[in-house]
């Protein structure tokens, strides 16, 4: 996935799109480095709407 698609859905989408590649066990670093955005501007979006990343089960 892009960025440009990436940034195109809303928030829940993304958070579906991230937590299914980390059940592939993608890392989360990685993912966003694949996607083109700062693993920062992911928790900072993803913090506003109030999802908080757990790194036990390793999902948002």
């Amino acid at each position: 996935m892009t960025k440009d698609e990436f940034n195109k859905l809303g928030i829940d989408k993304q958070i579906d799109y991230l937590n299914t590649n980390l059940t592939e066990g993608i890392s989360l670093t990685i993912l966003c480095k694949n996607i083109g955005i700062a693993r920062s501007t992911v928790a900072g979006r993803a913090l506003k709407q109030g999802y908080i990343f757990n790194k036990e089960i390793n999902q948002y």
